[in-house]
């Protein structure tokens, strides 16, 4: 049997908010509006990595709560002329993006 895993993001009382799919990505926006995305990779039913880090799914929660950060899955990677966008920070009626290199 071919399970499909998926990663659950809740608050920090349990409330399920999304399901992403293993190696699935979120963009996490903070209150100063800089966005971050993240590739994210299954490791069990209740821990999850992202950026290199472990995450238990309510500590997750927790410290995205403590920053005042929100968190929606990535819909649809943004490919601009060749990277694959990561960061976006506001800087007034500016954008800056920062972006990782994608496979041709």
């Amino acid at each position: 049997m071919n399970e499909s895993k998926e990663i659950r993001f809740i608050t920090p009382d349990y409330e399920e908010l999304f399901r992403i799919p293993d190696g699935g990505s979120i963009v996490m926006t903070r209150p100063e509006g800089e966005e971050y995305i993240s590739e994210c990779k299954y490791l069990d039913e209740a821990h999850f990595e992202a950026n290199g880090n472990c995450y238990h799914i309510c500590q997750f929660a927790e410290i995205q709560e403590r920053n005042g950060a929100k968190v929606k899955p990535e819909t649809e990677p943004e490919i601009n002329c060749g990277y694959r966008i990561i960061q976006r920070n506001q800087a007034g009626d500016k954008v800056f993006k920062l972006g990782l290199r994608t496979q041709i």
